[in-house]
Order: C-alpha cells, then sequence, then structure tokens
C-alpha cells in the first residue's frame, strides 16, 4: 500500500466515509485474503481471473462473514454495483449469485485440508507458502502456527505524546474531551495506549501533540536516550519516529542527520517533523550503503534502521505479506551489512 487509506479515502463524501470501517475492511482482507480466496473458489466453477472482481468478491466475502455493522443486503448490493461499476455490467450477476450462495452456507461447511501441514497453514492463517515452510524449517510446527496466528490479531494502538508541545496529562485530558480513552503505559514513559475513541479523527494530531507509534519503536528510542546537544546520525529515518524521539529528548538542542534514499518516504518524514515541531534535524536524501567522508568522526551516536524483510510487524503491517518476495531474503543480509561497514567508518 504505496498510498495511505486516508489518502485514498479523500475523495468519498462525508456521509459515506467511515474511516474505521475502510481499515478493517482493507486490513481484514488483507490478513486473511489466502484464506477468503480458498472459501470463494469453493462456491466459483470457474477461476476468476480479474483483479477487480476478485478484490469486490474479497469485500464482499470479508462483509458477511467478519463485519456485523453491515448488513448482508448492503454487502452484497454495494458489491454487485462495485462490479457493474468498475468491471462490466454482466458481472453484477455473477458476483450477486456467489455472495448469496455465502450467506446460504450459513455454518460454513467448507473446511480446510488438514492432510498436509505447510498448505493448511498457508491457507487458515494466510501466509505466503515460502513463508510458512521458511518459518517451520527455523520453528517447527507448534511455534510456527503461534507465530502465524500471532501475526494476524488486531495490535494495540500505541501513542507517543510530543513533549515539544505538551504533556502526557495534558493531551489525555485534551483526549478525553474528545471521547479518547488512552491510558499510561507501565515503563515507557510518554507512552499511552488507546482503550477506545476515533483518534484517527482527532484534530490533535495534525496539530502534532502526538504521533501514533509501535510501543517497540518508542522503547527503541528510549534506549537510545539522546542527550541535548548530542550530535546523531540516524541511517533510514522515514517516516521519522525515531527520528522525532530522539529530538524531543534532546529537546530540540544538538542536531540530527537523517539519511534516507527514497524520495516519496522523505517527504513523509518531512510533513511528519513539520507536525510535531521538530527543528534540529537535517534530511539528507542519500543511500547508506555508500560511505558519506563528511561524517566520519562526527557523531556521539549512529543509529541504523536497515532495511529488511518486516516479517516481524506483520501484524500491523499486513500487507507485507503479499509484497515480500523469497528472492528478496537474501538480499538483506549483505546489505545489512555493508550499511553497518559504512556507519562502522
Amino acid at each position: 500500500m504505496s498510498e495511505s487509506i486516508e489518502g485514498l479515502a479523500s475523495d468519498i463524501d462525508e456521509k459515506h466515509k467511515d474511516i474505521k470501517k475502510i481499515y478493517q475492511l482493507c486490513y481484514g482482507i488483507l490478513r486473511n485474503r489466502l484464506k477468503i480466496d480458498f472459501m470463494l473458489s469453493r462456491h466459483i466453477k470457474k477461476p476468476v481471473t480479474d483483479e477487480k472482481l476478485k478484490n469486490i468478491l474479497r469485500i464482499g466475502y470479508y462483509q458477511l462473514r467478519s463485519m456485523d455493522s453491515i448488513p448482508p443486503y448492503a454487502a452484497i448490493n454495494t458489491s454487485v454495483e462495485l462490479a457493474r461499476q468498475f468491471v462490466h455490467p454482466r458481472t453484477a450477476g455473477f458476483v450477486n449469485a456467489v455472495l448469496r450462495n455465502i450467506i446460504r452456507d450459513k455454518k460454513e461447511t467448507i473446511r480446510i485440508p488438514e492432510n498436509n501441514t505447510e498448505e493448511y497453514l498457508s491457507l487458515e492463517y494466510s501466509y505466503e507458502p515460502w513463508m510458512v515452510k521458511m518459518f517451520l524449517g527455523i520453528f517447527g510446527e507448534k511455534e510456527t502456527e503461534k507465530i502465524l496466528a500471532a501475526g494476524n490479531r488486531k495490535p494495540p494502538v500505541f501513542l507517543r505524546v510530543n513533549t515539544l508541545k505538551t504533556s502526557a496529562p495534558e493531551l489525555q485530558k485534551k483526549l478525553e474531551k474528545e471521547g479518547i480513552k488512552a491510558v499510561p503505559v507501565k515503563k515507557a514513559k510518554n507512552a499511552l495506549r488507546v482503550a477506545s475513541g476515533d483518534y484517527l479523527a482527532s484534530p490533535l494530531f495534525e496539530e502534532g501533540l502526538f504521533s501514533v507509534q509501535d510501543l517497540s519503536s518508542q522503547l527503541m528510542g528510549s534506549f537510545i536516550n539522546a542527550s541535548p546537544g548530542a550530535a546523531v546520525v540516524e541511517i533510514g529515518s522515514a517516516p521519522g519516529g525515531k527520528t522525532a524521539y530522539m529530538a524531543q529528548s534532546m529537546n530540540n538542542k544538538g542536531g540530527i542527520a537523517a539519511v534516507e534514499p527514497d524520495k516519496k518516504r522523505i517527504k513523509m518524514l518531512e510533513h511528519n517533523l513539520l507536525r510535531l515541531g521538530v527543528s534540529n534535524t537535517s534530511i539528507i536524501e542519500h543511500d547508506a550503503s555508500c560511505d558519506i567522508k563528511e561524517f566520519h568522526g562526527t557523531a556521539d551516536i549512529a543509529v541504523v534502521d536497515a532495511p529488511c524483510s518486516a516479517l516481524g510487524v506483520i501484524r500491523r503491517h499486513p500487507e507485507k505479506k503479499w509484497c515480500m518476495r523469497e528472492e528478496d531474503m537474501k538480499k538483506f543480509p549483505a546489505l545489512q551489512l555493508k550499511i553497518l561497514n559504512t556507519v562502522k567508518s
């Protein structure tokens, strides 16, 4: 998903823009795509090759099976209309028939065959077969199933308080006034866990009073413990979560050289730092596998967020299931070593 959900939903009229349901639908399908496709295939005689039609069927199926907030008739009618508008009028009847068959199978009598462990785990938890095979080879069957199941669970949402603009107690009060309950996290200073409420719609986010950041990233920021006046070089800075954390720890004093090779991600980084009021950071567009002689001996702290598979953060980024290829895995170690050797100098 190279574009944000909010960005893609910007042209939807306010009456129909329920961003929470859009997130639930998108992430639910991404987490369960293989299983959804398997279940749909049992109601379809010939394989569907049109990608738009596939996605429309996936949307209809997920709404019928996993979104009680949407009535079945509404899920079917919407899917039929999408097929008519974006594929071909003749496909509307096909979509209608498939989804009505799914409704008739109230107890979902279709079961994934369990005779092949690799195939079963791949379909049941919706991971590429090569990923399942890799996990099985490393962890064995029981641990692999636990890992796959954990990757499909909806993660909790954590906010990081922007101490350049507010404090944790003050932000809690402001969020509460908007109907958002956020509670402090033990042993994680300035971290709040969202217990309830629509934090996505809060104007406090655009005002830069908080960021949405996973707890592990926040703990990494506290581990780095950059102090005011420090000179920091950060490799792989976008989207800017750790950069902003360090700037806050430094109270915008000292300097951070944020190195990022991707132009699109640099724009994201610039936007986030501006929103948060970070002023001690210089963004440098550069491939960190190549040396920067000007940096030799200048940094008190070097932080490296090296390119990786991101398989460890699949529960928060389920799209990684479908955009990562097996051959890509072999490229990371050499690239990571090259970057680390550059940073050492």
